[in-house]
Formats: C-alpha cells, structure tokens, sequence
C-alpha cells in the first residue's frame, strides 16, 4: 500500500492544519494582551489644583448646659440613698419651678459604692522610761492594720439645659443651696445650630472657589470639573467659661455666666481639574 505521508495532498492539509492552529493561538495572545492593559491600569493622571477655604459663623448661645452632682453618706445604704433622693428631687422640683422642661433634665450618673476606714494597731515600744515614766511609748504598726467598713456613699449627676438665659445664674446658685455638691461642665450652644454650620461651609466653599480662581489665572490655566472635596470644622467653644465656673464655686447666691458669642467654623478642601 502506498504510503500516504509522502502525498503531497496529505502535506498540505497538514499544513494547512498546523496554520489554522498557530492563527487560533495568535488571536487567543492578542485578546489576552488586549484584557492585561486594563487589569491594574492607573487612572489616567489629570492635572489638578487644590485650595483650603475656611468660612466663619458668630453666633450668640441660647442654651446653656451644665452638671450637677448630689453626694451624700451614710451607715447603710438605704438611708444614704433616702438622703441622696430628699436632695435630688428638691433640686428637680427647684428647676421644674424656674421654668425647666422636664425633657432637658437628665440623669447621667448613679454610683453607690463603700467607703472603708483603715484602723492601724498601736503597740507599745520597748526600752528605758520615758520622761513621764512609762516604759515605753505607743507607736502604730501599719502593716497590721484593718479595713473597717464606715459606711456608703452615694452619688448622682444629672444634666441641665436651660433654653433662658437670662436664669442661668439663677437657677446655678440655686441649686447650689439646695445640696448640689458639685457643679460643672458649663457650655453654651445655639438651638439651631445645624443651620449655622451651613452658613460656615458656603462660606468655606466661596473662600475655596475664589483662591482656585486667583490661583488658576496667575498659573494661566483654566478650571473643570472637582476632583474631591472634603470638610472639617470645629465644636464652638464659650467665653467666659472660667469666670463663670468660678462665681458657682464660690458659693455666690446668683452666679454671672456671661454666654459670649459662638464661632462655628468650616474647613473645606477641594480639588479642580485644570486645563
């Protein structure tokens, strides 16, 4: 039988085979290449800009916000918080009298814990007569001393916002003569504040947008589209904060709480594409 490898029929169909696969193989490469170039590909870089603007807000407060502390002991517990609770409830009956919602009044704290006295044994020390004539002199050995429990304390913080003003000193020293036996955390706010904080941030972005102008006209580019934008901004602190504490503190019967004013501050950064 003649062998059919050395036909050349069989020759070029072999060949044409052997194309046919390298062309498949070829085109498979190119599509893989084509699918690599977008597989961890960086973004295409754009020139940009970025400015700071900040906007400012005063405000004058409307609240004033503040904690008060009622502490009392006792040898048992119950009687303590019977003290602790006769204290409380004429403070919250006082605040409830002057105007204060009951809403704005809340308790963040309440703590019963032991108190313990530490009593030290006293020994009698050794060796010649003192002036008085007693062998010795009595001295205390610290390391055997005993815990002894002295009672219970208890105490509870509660929290005020009073929404007038004008009655903060008031009802400050108030309270004070009632029992409270710490004052503290005093701050103003704005009731509205939320709308403020939005006045701050146009401002920020007006500041933003005239520096990227300027900026964009002395580099000779023109502005897009922003990039990203981001925004910070700060808790308004009162004035007089420390005046204020103290003339509570001092036991006076109507406190000055001088309120200031409020600077609600936004910092905005924002990034332009320029051209």
């Amino acid at each position: 039988m003649q062998n059919l490898t050395n036909q050349p029929a069989f020759k070029n169909l072999v060949i044409a085979l052997l194309g046919l696969l390298v062309a498949l193989a070829a085109v498979g490469v190119i599509a893989g290449l084509k699918s690599l170039q977008f597989i961890g590909a960086a973004a295409t870089q754009t020139d940009t800009i970025t400015v700071t603007g900040t906007g400012d807000v005063y405000a004058i407060p409307d609240i004033a916000t503040f904690d008060f502390t009622v502490t009392t002991e006792a040898a048992n517990v119950a009687d303590a918080q019977k003290s602790s609770s006769d204290k409380t409830d004429a403070i919250l009956a006082y605040l409830q009298k002057n105007g204060v919602a009951d809403t704005d009044v809340q308790t963040t704290s309440y703590d019963i814990y032991p108190r313990y006295e530490y009593h030290t044994t006293m020994m009698q020390a050794t060796g010649a007569p003192n002036a008085s004539g007693a062998a010795g002199v009595m001295i205390p050995v610290y390391n055997q001393g005993t815990q002894v429990l002295a009672g219970y304390d208890v105490s509870e913080t509660v929290e005020v916002k009073v929404r007038k003003l004008a009655d903060a000193g008031t009802i400050l020293g108030g309270i004070g003569s009632l029992g409270a036996t710490n004052i503290s955390g005093l701050t103003f706010s704005v009731d509205q504040e939320t709308a403020l904080e939005h006045q701050a941030r146009d401002k920020a972005i007006a500041d933003a947008k005239t520096q990227a102008q300027s900026l964009a006209a002395s580099l000779g580019v023109t502005l897009g589209r922003i990039e990203s934008f981001s925004e910070s901004g700060n808790q308004p602190q009162p004035i007089y904060f420390a005046r204020a504490m103290s003339a509570a503190a001092s036991g006076a019967s109507t406190p000055q709480v001088p309120a200031g004013q409020n600077k609600i501050t936004s910092t905005v950064q924002v990034t332009y594409q320029i051209q």
